[in-house]
């Protein structure tokens, strides 16, 4: 047995997808054990299949928080907690989070410091 340390989940955190969905595609008891996962158990009816999961965490990209994602995809409605979704995705490497920085990256022509974030 080993721990596990994870970033803490927040709403407006940015994830994508690794090569490790691959995974969740081909291997059905991975599915199934993933779908336990991330329905919680007042769901026992698992509205949602494996392939579902899969296309869902297919779909994941680093240009949309994962608050507004979950509302996008409407996750609620098929019984998803998008908190395990995201702990079982990060645990298993279905998914990584994407940091973004700050950097100063010159003046502007208004002679005002411009920022872009990275």
């Amino acid at each position: 047995r080993c721990i596990v340390m994870i970033d803490i989940f927040q709403f407006s955190n940015l994830y994508t997808c690794t090569s490790g969905i691959q995974r969740l595609h081909t291997d059905k008891k991975f599915q199934s054990e993933c779908v336990g996962y991330i329905c919680p158990k007042k769901f026992h009816s698992r509205i949602i299949s494996g392939p579902q999961v899969f296309r869902i965490y297919a779909t994941i990209h680093p240009g949309l928080s994962i608050g507004n994602f979950s509302v996008e995809k409407k996750l609620a409605s098929y019984g998803v907690d998008t908190r395990r979704m995201v702990t079982f995705g990060i645990i298993h490497g279905l998914i990584r989070r994407v940091h973004r920085y700050p950097l100063f990256t010159k003046k502007s022509s208004s002679g005002a410091n411009k920022i872009e974030l990275l």
